[in-house]
């Protein structure tokens, strides 16, 4: 069998290439993970005002939410505005490089006004605390970044 090589052979040669290496890039893209920031992004985008009002209120109270590391345990003060009151609401620890291990916890302001937390929960790793607290039916919402080495 005599094959000649032309420009036509040429063109069909090329788009098998392309075809094959269009595979292999679309089978790869299937290997990667999709970190979203939440599932329920959309009805978050909804809920912009309210979050906007959240922040609003918080303000006066951003710099006595601390978070520290301390031994073994992430130990959360807030503000003494909370002190003897019960406050409700969630503990978002968003890790921005994979979303499988981010952590929820309930807000606890024991009698102390702080929240200790054992670390053995988390991953080494940078985290990016977001506290939606409710107190006396205002909501506040503060962010702290944390490094867990």
């Amino acid at each position: 069998m005599n094959i000649k090589f032309n420009w036509g052979t040429g063109i069909f040669i090329t788009i098998l290439i392309m075809i094959a290496w269009l595979g292999f890039l679309i089978s790869k893209s299937f290997e990667y993970k999709l970190n979203m920031d939440a599932d329920d992004y959309y009805e978050r985008g909804l809920d912009h005002s309210a979050q906007m009002n959240r922040i609003k209120s918080s303000i006066p109270y951003k710099a006595a939410f601390t978070v520290e590391l301390q031994d073994e345990f992430l130990i959360i003060h807030y503000p003494p505005f909370f002190a003897g009151k019960k406050a409700s609401g969630e503990l978002w620890f968003y890790r921005p490089s994979d979303y499988e291990l981010d952590k929820k916890i309930a807000v606890d302001n024991q009698e102390d006004n702080i929240q200790k937390i054992h670390i053995q929960h988390f991953t080494k790793g940078r985290y990016i605390l977001r506290a939606s607290v409710t107190v006396d039916s205002h909501a506040y919402f503060f962010e702290h970044e944390i490094l867990i080495k």
